[in-house]
């Protein structure tokens, strides 16, 4: 795993990014404008606003290009058999850097949630970074002075979309019958991401056990 988060490769299938071929995991990255053109009756943006990109080849790496001041969804699927918890990372930073107070550890201040799950067979879209359970910000392309890595002065390199795929499972349940048993342990850029405008989007907590890393997808959004 930490040779494919260091030199990945994928395997684009028309817009989903895929680690291999026959992976069923895969990442899809969508932009809209920074005015919202369609919107909901609330006047909120619709997800019709956001419009597919089609991945590159750039050194190795899947390349989808972002311009500034577009912001972005990221679309998670999971065509396995088994329900997967999915870690995103944007710029290095969990899309939960910036989980309200509630949604805190009172001892260490850090975020409670680390894995989004999505079901078997499904997909799900990410449009931002969550601050509570009903609201996000939306992912938004801007200058690095602007950005949420400037704001938490995070050294990770900026750029770059990172999904990882495990399995979960009810703790009341088993896991599934491929789980390894003993697993191993396992640059700042001229434009970032930063927190766009606040939006309705509606998370429910769910309790899963979370299985060993089994596939990492990479995409950078800047050269």
């Amino acid at each position: 795993m930490k040779v494919a988060a260091d030199k990945p490769e994928f395997a684009p299938a028309g817009a989903v990014v895929r680690a291999a071929k026959d992976s069923p995991f895969g990442v899809e990255v969508r932009t809209a404008p920074l005015k919202p053109v369609k919107t909901n009756a609330d006047g909120s943006r619709a997800l019709a606003d956001y419009l597919a990109t089609v991945p590159e080849s750039k050194e190795g790496y899947s390349f989808v290009p972002i311009k500034r001041d577009l912001v972005y969804g990221v679309i998670l699927v999971n065509d396995s058999d088994i329900d997967a918890g999915v870690q995103l990372r944007i710029d290095g930073l969990s899309m939960f850097s910036f989980s309200a107070k509630e949604f805190r550890d009172t001892k260490t201040n850090r975020p409670v949630y680390n894995y989004v799950i999505v079901p078997a067979k499904k997909s799900v879209i990410i449009r931002g970074w969550h601050v509570t359970n009903d609201a996000s910000n939306e992912f938004l392309v801007t200058s690095y002075a602007k950005s949420a890595a400037a704001e938490l002065q995070s050294t990770a390199p900026t750029g770059t979309i990172t999904a990882t795929f495990h399995a979960a499972w009810d703790p009341k349940g088993k896991p599934p019958a491929d789980e390894p048993k003993n697993p191993d342990e396992q640059s700042l850029s001229g434009d970032a991401t930063g927190k766009g405008a606040q939006f309705k989007e509606k998370y429910e907590e769910v309790v899963r056990k979370i299985g060993v890393a089994r596939e990492v997808v990479s995409i950078r959004y800047t050269k």
